[in-house]
């Protein structure tokens, strides 16, 4: 997966990964999951808003591209991507 353009060179999946353990510090795993999901949703708002205003297309067809991957990863079931991100939280903290 290529990382966005003009962030800190961090893939979708990455920055979701960023996000729920910064959620799970102080929350459960299904409320981590739901506010680094949603969390995720807005900064690629705002990224494809900014992308959109300087005009660069490659940018936006990069973020398209990978917050497609990443649905794909979640479809039908939330449950796999939940339980690599506990495991990769649970990893990180031993």
């Amino acid at each position: 997966m290529a990382t966005l353009t003009g962030t800190t060179g961090e893939t979708l999946i990455e920055r979701m990964k960023r996000f729920y353990e910064q959620y799970r510090t102080t929350s459960n795993v299904e409320a981590s999951f739901v506010n680094a999901k949603e969390a995720l949703t807005l900064t690629l708002l705002d990224d494809i808003g900014r992308y959109a205003q300087e005009e660069d297309l490659g940018a936006i067809r990069n973020a398209t591209a990978q917050w497609d991957e990443l649905r794909l990863m979640m479809q039908g079931s939330n449950d796999a991507l939940k339980e690599r991100l506990e495991r990769e939280y649970k990893q990180a903290q031993a």
